[in-house]
């Protein structure tokens, strides 16, 4: 037999089995947001992203679109409330996205998530939080948690070490604020939301002098950001966990996303508390 049989003739690698890929879907239905569109919950086991450590993630998008052309066409409404300011067809600076998941590594993500999605094993909520035992999870990685039924998450979390997410639609799904932070876009909002019992996390805009919006009474700096000196990974922190976390205060980090550092002219901006 010569070399070229040999090579032809090499037995295949065996598949991974469902519990060793990377995720599984844990949820598919109509978003809750719009009350029509196609929307699946994907959770991943692990993560490239060093700001939030050693976290499994929990991504919501369109089973029928490419998470990119939701995003930059406006679809994503189906996945991110069209209250939030960050949405890329929301934000008045053409070409550059506020939201985090437009660029870089979450957007290559989301497209290798989709990539796959049909190929991902579906497992029941029960069976990913038995996945889950010990772990951290990100509510979150990218959309918001109230797309789906609220039900959905107290089960993923049960088993897990600890957690983090936000949401932009307290409204719609009120016991969220039980597991997750308040999405806050100004002081105003976020002393509205804390005077009704929730905690939040909340944006604080620059102004033109590249001066950052003080810190509010309860607040206390995110320590991922460079104004906190990235003392600390998301997976070590997990103060971000709502009402019914150890913590009681409120979280807040500057606006460092790029249409921010346009309206600076580029410049750095402040690195300080």
């Amino acid at each position: 037999m010569d070399r070229m049989e040999a090579k032809a003739k090499k037995p295949k690698k065996p598949k991974k089995p469902e519990e060793l890929r990377s995720g599984a879907v844990v949820w598919e239905g109509i978003s809750k947001l719009d009350g029509r569109t196609p929307i699946a919950v994907v959770v991943t086991w692990y993560t490239r992203n060093h700001g939030t450590g050693d976290m499994a993630q929990a991504w919501m998008l369109r089973t029928d679109m490419h998470p990119l052309d939701a995003i930059y066409t406006g679809a994503d409404r189906a996945v991110c409330p069209e209250s939030c300011p960050m949405r890329p067809s929301a934000s008045n600076v053409k070409g550059r996205a506020q939201c985090y998941a437009a660029t870089g590594l979450t957007a290559r993500s989301l497209g290798g998530i989709f990539k796959v999605l049909d190929r991902y094993p579906r497992l029941s909520p029960e069976m990913v939080a038995d996945r889950l035992v010990g772990r951290r999870l990100r509510i979150g990685a990218y959309a918001d948690p109230a797309a789906v039924p609220p039900d959905l998450w107290p089960v993923l979390i049960s088993k897990t070490r600890g957690h983090t997410g936000y949401t932009h639609k307290i409204d719609l799904a009120p016991s969220l604020g039980k597991i997750l932070m308040v999405s806050a876009d100004s002081a105003e909002q976020a002393l509205a939301f804390q005077a009704r019992g929730y905690r939040t996390y909340r944006t604080r805009h620059v102004d033109a002098n590249g001066v950052p919006e003080p810190l509010l009474r309860g607040e206390i700096v995110c320590p991922k950001t460079p104004e906190g000196g990235h003392r600390k990974t998301c997976a070590d922190c997990l103060l971000c966990d709502g009402t019914l976390g150890r913590s009681k205060v409120s979280i807040a980090a500057i606006d460092h996303s790029g249409s921010a550092r346009m309206r600076l002219g580029n410049r750095l901006l402040p690195m300080v508390a």
